[in-house]
């Protein structure tokens, strides 16, 4: 009979503990360059709204200011129009969001493969309140829809403009210059 004290194959336990954290690395290391692709991806797929928010950002736009469109200071300054690039919340991740925080809190995103005919081609979702928040209650079926709808709300909730000057066609021929800013 054996001692069931000192019984154990170690040797063998070890062996066994490298295998699977091996094994575990390794998928891990895969699921990583999945999210990588599908983020590059995904922001590839950005690129029409990229370019109108950078666009307007170049114009010089300024917006009213969230706390007056969503009537908590109705003296607030208006802002200039700033967009950043930043991780996509949990419902879109992977991926890379846009975000801007005037005049809206306002975070577009692509959403995930599976969620494409429920939620659309992109997702514009407003986390604060706006008078013009039904804009944005719909699925998109084309980015060209969302970029309309973008443009339209912006030009809806802009102050002034700088550089009216700047006009399309010297943009639509130029490469994108993003003008916008990544956070982490």
């Amino acid at each position: 009979m054996t001692d069931p004290y000192t019984d154990a194959n170690v040797e063998a336990a070890l062996r066994r503990f490298r295998t699977h954290v091996l094994t575990q690395e390794e998928q891990d290391r895969e699921k990583r360059r999945r999210e990588r692709e599908t983020e590059e991806e995904k922001s590839a797929q950005l690129l029409p709204l990229r370019m109108l928010l950078a666009h307007l950002v170049k114009m010089g736009v300024m917006v009213y200011n969230t706390a007056q469109t969503s009537h908590k200071n109705l003296d607030a300054p208006p802002q200039l129009l700033l967009v950043n690039e930043r991780a996509s919340s949990e419902t879109w991740a992977p991926g890379i969001s846009m975000v801007l925080d005037h005049p809206a809190q306002i975070e577009i995103a692509v959403p995930n493969p599976r969620d494409v005919a429920d939620k659309g081609v992109v997702v514009i979702h407003l986390s604060s309140t706006h008078p013009d928040a039904a804009m944005f209650e719909r699925r998109f079926a084309t980015m060209s829809e969302a970029v309309d709808v973008l443009a339209d709300f912006l030009a809806r909730n802009t102050v002034s403009v700088a550089r009216m000057d700047l006009g399309v066609r010297e943009e639509a021929t130029s490469p994108p210059a993003t003008g916008l800013t990544h956070r982490a």
